[in-house]
């Protein structure tokens, strides 16, 4: 993937994952729809089976999913380890706040998709933070979950409970997100969620030294 103008970064395919282009038009746009204003899109990584269109058109909920983001304003800065010091300790002081301020953003945008019939409506609920898994010099993963509100068609709607772990990371000088994504069913879950973030954090850094 490129961050920024031509800062070149290598994105390993998670392992027992394929690239998300590989999937129906229809999830391909979800993921895009899912990034925030704020940031830009760089991939999207779904399991084999998120590939093929179901026979009666009906799409589930990906059970697992991955994506990769880079932070818009950040995209052409060279940011230092005294730099990205200062990101992690922001991170741990402020990240209600920038969780909540992303999550108002996606949920606009969903809606506003759903307003000119583009996608059916889905609402995130507050995400509710589990704390730091890793911390270390050119990274940073945090865990959390949230619901997924969403229509049932039969004119209500349903929750889903996801697990995600989000990476900040400092690859050439560039910050980098990563969002692992898994349906919350226990803690076996959440931590196979913990386990893909650090696995793909050490692949990402060791590819880009």
């Amino acid at each position: 993937v490129t961050i920024g103008d031509a800062t070149s970064v290598a994105l390993p395919i998670p392992g027992g994952f394929v690239d998300v282009q590989m999937a129906p038009v229809e999830i391909r746009d979800t993921f895009t729809t899912m990034v925030p204003p704020s940031n830009r899109y760089l991939a999207g990584f779904v399991l084999p089976e998120a590939t093929k269109r179901p026979a009666d058109g009906v799409f589930k909920p990906l059970e697992r999913y991955m994506l990769a983001q880079t932070f818009k304003q950040a995209e052409n800065v060279n940011v230092s380890r005294v730099e990205f010091n200062e990101v992690k300790e922001q991170v741990a002081t402020s990240m209600d706040q920038m969780l909540k301020e992303k999550k108002d953003e996606v949920n606009e945008r969903l809606k506003k998709l759903a307003d000119e019939g583009q996608t059916e409506q889905v609402e995130l609920t507050e995400p509710l933070l589990l704390g730091t898994f890793l911390n270390q010099e050119n990274a940073i993963c945090s865990a959390m979950v949230m619901k997924a509100r969403m229509p049932d068609g039969k004119g209500g709607s349903h929750e889903r409970v996801i697990a995600c772990g989000m990476s900040i990371m400092r690859v050439k000088e560039r910050i980098l997100y990563l969002y692992v994504y898994g349906h919350y069913t226990d803690e076996a879950a959440l931590n196979w969620v913990k386990d893909t973030s650090k696995k793909w954090v050490a692949d990402v850094l060791a590819v880009n030294k």
